[in-house]
């Protein structure tokens, strides 16, 4: 049995499906969360019953490509996640809003429970609902839920186990229907999904929309009764407090100027608390895999295997670990955001600069998801209705700095920019951090304002989005959030990472011919009749056996066109690797230096703060070369994920490759100009 929860955007949907599931979904105090269908088993039901979280929707007339995933289910019977029957959602302390789409699933021809969350809201307004009158009204189940609260669940799954199947009951009548369909149309006394099956072949499209108005204005007209009658206010004045409190907090964040200054000191104090607040732990994290490596070098026995184990798995799983703090910290402020509902406001503060360079507010949600992750971000931009809007925001969305990136940024700042305090409050390495991000949005910003000249459209763009009351962060919420983000790097980024260090480990201990064991002799020969030089020659010895190796012959190969840019061999493996992700670069640079380094209790940091050209023997990592490398990560599109969600989401690899193009030659353009002017 396939049931579908459907409801508008913003009301539950995703945090109820959760209750009722037991996965961890994404859930957000914003529109557009949900942007594809998930799927999970009822849990504890004595009968199995699938449940399909759809996309947020205002009714069956789509607006935006997510919008269209629900009404496509929906509509189509022949759709895989075509439902038996559809649970929908409402915010109870909205009633008429809510209830415009379920009255025309209900009209389709489909059996609809009604589940009215958000319930707290009315006690909390001494508002009181008639829920026996409410189901008369409607003559359709209705059942009081909370989420939040866990109250109402055990009803709803007794009552689906029970009545599995049942009528679906129309709410306007054929007499009804018959007053609002244009003339040509009302001999044929259509039913209402028929009537919108058939809505192309209509004799004109005025007349389709016409209908359309006219069906709003009698449902609206029909709800608003409705509501009137099941509603009754206790209180003096019918004002909600949230709603007050929350215009009060608006008059601020949503002013024209303070509105967009608040916004930058938010996202300073988050990249201050992310790089400051992350510090502790994390050399913890160092210290603890350096002692590790250190215990393996003295107690293991000395041979292929010990070396495997700690140069390559050891220092792979290092590269993810370390920044796991940064990592959870970012996601901390992400969700806080989300869930406080300040995440619509920035959407409508931006909205007018967002209009300037050929976007609009709705741009904005995805643009600052894809701080997260750009894949998500992608999907994410179903919310735009806009064909090319949508198109331009997924072109940009990459050059968004995202999670991926911070241990990137985090490692080549904490090698080249000294930890020093500006006006004893905010670090240097923070500022540098901050400037990162806003020169990947202004990046952004240049890209989509020549594309809005390139891309030609005569669709109209309007900018209409929910504003929910400010709420205090639910905490199980944000636990949730950073929980599954740090498993799905620490698992799923951490796989990858741990594959390609240890075939980077075979790669660089392996090489063409005997090269390798006569290294070995000849390190061996030194080594006697040297011994008091033995760290010396170990180091010279690890250098050149990296040198020589399959790895170092594919490095050296790309150094030429690499080294404008102020990067050696080393640096051009891990721009090869890290295009499977981009966080692999800190994983392939803990596996080279783990090689080649004699101090088995330095960290990487320390490891490639000491690095060196091998013909000059001069530092590697300056500044000119820190600031060079940064801003090729910055620009650079080394994520395969983001290309292949860009092909889905287009349907074909004309813009993956122009995505992929564009960044590289910005990326290349960048770092050689940065490094040639500061070297």
């Amino acid at each position: 049995m396939k049931v579908a929860l459907v409801g508008n955007p913003n009301v539950g949907k995703s945090t109820l499906f959760n209750v009722l599931t037991g996965m961890n979904q994404k859930v957000g105090n914003f529109p557009g969360v949900t942007v594809d269908v998930k799927i999970g088993q009822l849990l504890n039901c004595k009968t199995t019953i699938e449940l399909i979280d759809l996309p947020g929707a205002y009714s069956i007339y789509a607006k935006s490509n997510d919008e269209q995933v629900t009404v496509d289910v929906i509509t189509n019977a022949q759709h895989a996640h075509h439902p038996n029957m559809v649970l929908y959602v409402a915010d109870a302390s909205n009633l008429k809003r809510s209830l415009f789409f379920c009255t025309q699933l209900m009209d389709y021809g489909l059996p609809v429970v009604l589940l009215l969350n958000m319930e707290d809201v009315l006690t909390k307004n001494n508002v009181a609902l008639n829920l026996k009158l409410l189901r008369e009204q409607l003559g359709i189940p209705v059942f009081l839920v909370s989420a939040k609260n866990n109250t109402g669940i055990n009803e709803l799954k007794g009552f689906l186990t029970l009545h599995q199947q049942f009528n679906a009951v129309k709410f306007l009548t054929t007499a009804q229907l018959q007053s609002i369909l244009p003339a040509p149309i009302v001999a044929q006394a259509l039913s209402y999904n028929q009537l919108y099956n058939t809505r192309d072949t209509m004799e004109s499209r005025p007349n389709w929309r016409n209908f359309q108005l006219n069906e709003t204005i009698l449902r609206y007209t029909i709800l608003k009764e409705i509501s009137a009658k099941v509603l009754t206010n206790n209180n003096v004045t019918t004002v909600s407090k949230d709603y007050t409190l929350s215009n009060k907090i608006d008059s601020v964040l949503l002013h024209k100027l303070w509105g967009p200054l608040l916004l930058l000191v938010v996202m300073l104090l988050v990249f201050e608390s992310v790089f400051t607040l992350a510090e502790y732990p994390k050399q913890i994290i160092e210290s603890f895999f350096a002692y590790g490596t250190s215990l393996g070098h003295t107690h293991l026995p000395h041979n292929f295997i010990t070396d495997l184990l700690i140069n390559g798995v050891w220092a792979g799983i290092a590269g993810i670990v370390i920044f796991v703090p940064q990592i959870a910290l970012l996601f901390l402020f992400i969700a806080l955001l989300e869930d406080s509902g300040y995440m619509a406001r920035i959407s409508t503060v931006t909205d007018r600069f967002m209009r300037n360079i050929g976007l609009n507010g709705r741009s904005t949600i995805p643009l600052i998801s894809a701080f997260a992750c750009a894949v998500p971000a992608i999907m994410g931009a179903r919310t735009i209705s806009n064909t090319k809007e949508r198109l331009i925001t997924m072109l940009v969305l990459p050059l968004m700095s995202c999670a991926a990136r911070l241990p990137v940024f985090a490692i080549l700042i904490a090698v080249a920019i000294p930890p020093i305090k500006l006006l004893g409050v905010i670090s240097l390495q923070s500022l540098v951090l901050l400037s990162l991000y806003l020169l990947g949005f202004v990046a952004a910003v240049v890209v989509a304002i020549v594309a809005k000249y390139i891309l030609k459209t005569n669709e109209k763009s309007y900018f209409i989005i929910e504003m929910p009351n400010y709420r205090l962060p639910h905490f199980k919420t944000v636990t949730l959030t950073i929980y599954d983000k740090c498993k799905v790097f620490v698992l799923d980024a951490g796989k990858v990472i741990i594959v390609i260090s240890v075939v980077l480990w075979l790669l660089s201990n392996f090489g063409p011919g005997n090269v390798m064991e006569q290294l070995t002799t000849q390190y061996t020969t030194d080594v006697a009749v040297h011994p008091t030089q033995t760290d010396s020659i170990t180091a010279s010895y690890n250098a050149q056996r990296i040198a020589h190796s399959y790895a170092g012959i594919i490095g050296k190969a790309i150094e030429p066109a690499i080294k404008p840019l102020g990067f050696d061999w080393k640096i051009g493996i891990a721009l090869i690797t890290s295009f499977a992700a981009r966080e692999v670069f800190v994983g392939t640079m803990s596996t080279i230096y783990s090689i080649t380094n004699v101090d088995d209790t330095a960290t990487l940091t320390q490891q490639m703060q000491r690095a060196t050209w091998d013909t000059t023997h001069a530092p590697i990592y300056t500044v000119a070369t820190a600031v060079s490398l940064l801003l090729f990560y910055l620009f650079s599109m080394q994520c395969m994920s983001t290309l292949a969600a860009m092909k889905r989401e287009t349907g074909t690899w004309k813009w993956p490759l122009i995505q992929f193009v564009y960044m590289f030659a910005m990326a290349y353009l960048a770092s050689f100009v940065a490094y040639q002017w500061l070297s």
